[in-house]
């Protein structure tokens, strides 16, 4: 494996340094198999490849939220119905433009409820 290197490696290294010890711990063994499934001995990396790699194995899981999304509001229902109407009949006019013509209707219609 042949890896092209920088002029400011070492700042480099002692930066990758710096954040390892930030972030989550992990022994020598676990970090050379992740180093071994996530490198080809074929390929040339470069020097900031590397680092990519490095990153990528110390990034904590991102954990997906379980959030419940809510309803449609009655306001959001209207704008999408009206602005759909509205862009079939106005093809050319610019979404803010349909927006305010919406929110004008919107406020019509509260008005004479």
């Amino acid at each position: 494996m042949d890896i092209k290197t920088n002029t400011n490696d070492e700042n480099d290294i002692s930066n990758i340094h710096k954040d390892v010890k930030k972030s989550k711990k992990m022994k020598g063994v676990e970090i050379l198999n992740k180093i071994k499934s996530n490198i080809d001995e074929n390929t040339e990396y470069t020097f900031d490849d590397i680092k990519k790699i490095l990153s990528n194995i110390y990034k904590k899981p991102v954990k997906k939220s379980s959030v419940v999304k809510r309803e449609p509001s009655a306001y959001n229902i209207f704008m999408k119905e009206e602005i759909t109407k509205l862009r079939q009949d106005n093809p050319n006019t610019e979404y803010k433009d349909l927006m305010k013509l919406v929110a004008d209707k919107w406020n019509e219609q509260k008005r004479t409820q």
